[in-house]
């Protein structure tokens, strides 16, 4: 399986970005992000996105408000937005069994109500849906998400603090698969770009949260940000934006602030003459590939 780098989409829900600090600070409200490398229930032998003659890294069969990065022929991430610019699905495919075609597949559905509001994501595996979330709003605002299973059993409770377009700060109260409760720090550099994400977590039975992690990302560049961006917490927040312009690097440290090399990541990107991303170019402990980004018509 390629390392997707800002993929957050996976797991409990999208992958765990986080991972400490140095002197820690007083714990303020901060969350966790579910993560990916967790093979899904679902996991087999499938196509590729697109239509049965077309595989990822050709423009054919790329649907209107459609965007594909493919980093192989199996590891995919496709958004689709519609007229209005709001997301309809995003899938995330990748290559689960190395040397064969067999890979794991999520789904991501967005439902709205009449005036816009995203009232329900429903995430599905290969064959069926696993889970659910459903929010809550506040003048206008996700003020509150609960996920629970495809049977109805409440996962977890998250709660949001939002300024001005920004995730401030993220709580979370897990009950499934284990009873925990995380808090999160989001902070952001002067163009609004997502600057450092810091953690507290309290397992059941604790008295006290712990700081336990964090993320900071830096070098960013002058060009508009992929739509990767909206992937940088879960649940998933209309209307927020965790970045204006595309990071060079990636730091993740521990609780002691001591650095996690083999998570370190740096950046490349490509645009082309009408300014959409072409490629994407991630190197690390893991060594270094590359993303195409095909676009579909626009609307």
């Amino acid at each position: 399986m390629i390392a997707k780098q800002s993929l957050l989409f996976v797991g409990l829900g999208f992958a765990a970005l986080l991972s400490a600090c140095s002197p820690a600070p007083t714990p303020v409200p901060i969350t966790e992000q579910p993560g990916q490398g967790v093979t899904p229930p679902g996991s087999g032998t499938v196509t590729p996105p697109g239509n049965s003659t077309t595989t990822p890294g050709n423009d054919v069969g790329i649907s209107l408000g459609t965007t594909r990065l493919s980093w192989s022929a199996f590891d995919v991430q496709e958004w689709t937005h519609d007229a209005a610019g709001q997301w309809v699905r995003y899938l995330s495919q990748w290559n689960s069994v190395q040397g064969t075609s067999t890979v794991s597949r999520l789904l991501y559905d967005f439902q709205y109500v009449a005036d816009g509001q995203l009232q329900r994501l429903t995430v599905s595996d290969a064959t069926r849906p696993i889970r659910y979330v459903e929010y809550r709003y506040a003048n206008g605002l996700p003020l509150e998400a609960k996920e629970y299973t495809v049977a109805g059993n409440l996962m977890g409770t998250y709660q949001f603090q939002i300024t001005q377009g920004r995730l401030l700060e993220q709580t979370e109260s897990h009950v499934l698969p284990v009873t925990r409760q995380v808090r999160k720090r989001f902070s952001y550099d002067s163009k609004g770009n997502l600057a450092d994400i810091q953690e507290w977590t309290k397992p059941a039975g604790e008295a006290d949260f712990t700081f336990s992690s964090r993320i900071l990302f830096s070098q960013y560049d002058n060009q508009p940000a992929t739509v990767e961006q909206a992937l940088l917490s879960y649940p998933y927040l209309p209307g927020v934006r965790f970045q204006t312009n595309n990071p060079g690097s990636r730091r993740m440290l521990n609780a002691s602030g001591q650095e996690l090399s083999e998570h370190t990541q740096t950046y490349r990107y490509t645009f082309g003459a009408d300014g959409r991303v072409v490629s994407k170019t991630v190197s690390g402990a893991g060594g270094t590939y590359s993303g195409q980004f095909q676009h579909g018509p626009r609307w």
